[in-house]
């Protein structure tokens, strides 16, 4: 445990831009394959058949259903991408390569205070409270900037460290 070197909070910052990028298209692909068997976003929406040179009431009617199924889309969306993440960050901290590719491609991991890896229930627990937080409580992510250990909220309950893989 003497020899780790805390990651910084740009590397984290950084590496967390990354895995939210790649988890938000992994989503878009995942939420149009759920919804293709529909007839896709517009087909969901109702707007697949939709001219505007048709009757004007009609259209107008069109147009208020597919903002409700604009709304459900964008419900559909918000939920996949929050358990692509959920599962992506759950899974990959709880891996041997011990962080996501966000964090690999900036050498750091995620480890525990004593120097070994996350149980699957370990990472569970800080991958929840990271959620937890992140949903509501942002500013408990900037707590990092404040102690020696450059520890977050969700790895202070969690007893874990970030630290540079090298």
């Amino acid at each position: 445990m003497e020899n780790v070197k805390i990651a910084g909070f740009f590397k984290r910052f950084f590496a967390f831009i990354i895995d939210f990028l790649l988890v938000f298209i992994v989503s878009l692909f995942l939420t149009t394959i759920i919804l293709k068997p529909f007839g896709g976003v517009l087909g969901i929406i109702g707007l697949e058949d939709f001219q505007f040179g048709e009757d004007l009431v009609k259209g107008a009617f069109e147009i208020l259903m597919a903002g409700f199924g604009a709304a459900g889309v964008l419900l559909l969306v918000i939920v996949v991408i929050f358990l692509t993440g959920f599962f992506y960050d759950l899974l990959m901290i709880a891996s041997p390569k011990q962080g996501t590719l966000g964090k690999m491609l900036f050498s750091i991991k995620v480890i525990r205070i004593e120097g070994d890896s996350l149980s699957i229930f370990e990472s569970f627990l800080r991958t929840t409270l990271k959620f937890i937080t992140g949903c509501v409580f942002i500013f408990l992510w900037l707590i990092c900037l404040f102690n020696s250990k450059r520890q977050t909220f969700h790895d202070m309950l969690a007893k874990s460290i970030v630290v540079n893989a090298n």
